[in-house]
């Protein structure tokens, strides 16, 4: 049964009072009539299994995602590499807390993959009580909003302290109903993130479907007998030899066309109107105009909170061709795992500059669809060709750059093919875009129902 709170004065036992801060004293909400309350202490016992690190040992350690999003390994490294040598050894279904970051909801259950790997004092690890509390009932309670404010103020509070103390988080009284309700609140939480997982699942899958459409539509195919080809003399066309030079060119062997001739913008310079990089910004912290940077590019969709302030005279002085219209496309030049990506401009996202890490292209639209380009830039097949042009370059720098961005092939069919592809994928993409709504939706109703089910209405 889940009753109102409306207590507005609240009493607790001297012999349960830790501390005189009223951080501490003052009780979080209860929605349960049967509920006891417990100290944390009842139902974890800390784990010190001491581990002497060695030097020609392998070590597997871990992390602890912020926000209740799970333990997971952190890397593995040799004994000879790491600092602290009095560490410990964790085990499957441990409750896990990192003492700094306890106030961010670092909280976890150790998963069967990570049973033997080590942890270091900024750690605490427990072994649970099942007796009395289900493990991720206990996760699913610590790392609520309302317990969330509590190790905020335990962490830098009265206390002032940036780490939570072991004592004080096993002193901590919580209200407890029966495991029977625990287990039917985390089964019905389950429930609801699984039907999550599905859609995020789904929605996952969509990339990939549209690579395999981009391939199939547009006819490309993995040359593989390239490859597996062992001889020493490889040929070329002519027509589609790009650069003198076997290293600039064996690149574009590994594709067969089966529709349409590749084209690039060094053979056809019609495609284009204007190709050219950003500007090095003048930067002004106290200043409303932004410039975009690789940040913001975030393949094809423009998140405009990373771009950074410039200085407003400096901004005006530079020519408006300068600056982003609707239908350009941008892309990152620079970046490890970041160059290439590429996004069109759409309106609302017009009449900004970009930095010098990016470029600026802007197509002939009487021949090329921007959208159409930007998905073909962003799949597989062009990522490919910017992978063995950086590899091509004698400095191995991780640069795309004008030079290079003209050699690229393109796959064009007629115009009108072009926009039915465009419309396919952006169905595709409008679809993933919802399910992953959906999986967020579905995640929210979880935590918020649990957190109504413990704590009572808001």
């Amino acid at each position: 049964m889940v009753k109102k709170d409306n207590t507005l004065l609240r009493f607790m036992r001297f012999s349960n009072l830790n501390n005189w801060s009223v951080n501490f004293s003052t009780a979080i909400k209860n929605a349960f009539t049967s509920a006891e309350s417990i100290k944390i202490g009842k139902l974890l016992t800390r784990s010190k299994d001491i581990v002497e690190i060695k030097d020609g040992v392998q070590y597997r350690r871990v992390t602890i995602r912020l926000y209740n999003k799970g333990v997971l390994l952190r890397d593995k490294e040799y004994g000879k590499n790491i600092g602290t040598k009095k560490q410990y050894k964790i085990k499957a279904g441990q409750f896990i807390v990192s003492k700094i970051d306890a106030r961010n909801g670092a909280f976890g259950i150790v998963p069967k993959e990570l049973e033997g790997a080590i942890i270091t004092s900024d750690f605490l690890a427990f072994d649970v009580n099942l007796e009395l509390v289900n493990p991720q009932y206990l996760l699913r309670l610590l790392s609520s909003e309302s317990y969330k404010k509590l190790w905020q103020s335990l962490s830098s509070g009265a206390t002032g302290r940036q780490r939570i103390q072991e004592e004080k988080f096993l002193n901590l009284l919580i209200y407890l109903p029966s495991l029977e309700v625990q287990n039917r609140l985390i089964l019905s939480h389950h429930i609801m993130m699984v039907k999550s997982r599905e859609k995020s699942n789904e929605a996952d899958l969509v990339p990939d479907k549209v690579e395999l459409m981009i391939y199939s539509k547009l006819g490309i195919e993995k040359n593989i007998k390239v490859k597996e080809k062992k001889s020493f003399l490889q040929l070329i066309n002519f027509k589609s030899l790009q650069l003198w030079g076997v290293d600039k060119n064996i690149g574009f062997l590994q594709y067969k066309y089966n529709y349409y001739t590749p084209v690039s913008f060094m053979q056809n310079t019609g495609l284009f109107i204007d190709i050219f990089r950003g500007k090095s910004p003048k930067y002004d912290p106290k200043s409303s105009k932004v410039v975009l940077n690789q940040k913001c590019n975030r393949i094809n969709d423009i998140e405009l909170e990373h771009a950074k302030p410039v200085n407003e005279t400096w901004l005006a002085s530079i020519d408006n061709d300068r600056l982003t219209k609707e239908g350009d496309i941008i892309i990152n030049s620079t970046g490890e795992g970041t160059i290439g990506r590429a996004s069109l401009i759409t309106k609302g996202f017009d009449g900004y500059l970009i930095d010098s890490h990016m470029l600026l292209l802007r197509v002939n639209k009487e021949k090329i669809n921007p959208l159409f380009l930007v998905y073909q830039f962003n799949s597989s097949y062009v990522q490919d060709q910017i992978d063995f042009l950086k590899s091509a370059q004698a400095t191995k720098q991780t640069e795309l750059g004008l030079d290079n961005l003209k050699k690229i092939q393109f796959v064009l069919p007629e115009l009108d093919k072009q926009k039915s592809v465009s419309r396919e994928i952006q169905k595709e993409f409008n679809k993933a875009k919802a399910l992953y709504k959906e999986a967020e939706d579905l995640k929210n109703s979880a935590n918020d129902d649990f957190e109504r089910s413990v704590f009572g209405e808001n």
